[in-house]
């Protein structure tokens, strides 16, 4: 029996799956980052998406105040390489949200596209909010 270890949602791997989430070992990839689509292009669009959007979406959906580390392509690369460099494909999110939609994207794709339209709504709820912002951090300063 294998040691237990902490899997990335707070969870137990046992044996390898993990007793919350069921996240298994990661893979290892047969081919190289740049081959799988996630070259310079990718990296400077996901840059620029998380300095844009700081914060994970997921984790504002449900209250909380995550910084965003990664960007989730919503069609996988591997199904649809043309979508890999559109900002309306990826997602900012933390490493554990990011995590989560991969393996949820693999597990259960009525849930997962269920969960990605609410995550398009709160994001746009998101970009209006800031949008709206005055630059002293919302706070309207009346001169008197």
């Amino acid at each position: 029996m294998a040691i237990p270890i902490a899997c990335r949602c707070g969870g137990v791997k046992r044996d390898g799956k993990c007793d919350r989430c069921g996240a298994g070992p990661r893979q290892k990839h047969a081919k190289t980052t740049n081959q799988r689509g996630y070259d310079g292009r990718w990296k400077r669009l996901s840059e620029a998406i998380r300095k844009d959007e700081p914060l994970c979406v997921r984790c504002f959906a449900s209250g909380k105040y995550t910084a965003c580390v990664a960007c989730h392509h919503i069609v996988k690369v591997k199904d649809d390489r043309s979508l890999r460099l559109e900002r309306d494909n990826s997602l900012p999110v933390c490493s554990g949200c990011h995590d989560y939609l991969d393996e949820s994207y693999e597990r259960d794709k009525r849930t997962y596209w269920a969960e990605i339209k609410e995550l398009n709504r709160t994001r746009e709820n998101m970009q209006a909010m800031r949008e709206n912002q005055t630059p002293t951090g919302g706070i309207d300063i009346v001169a008197q």
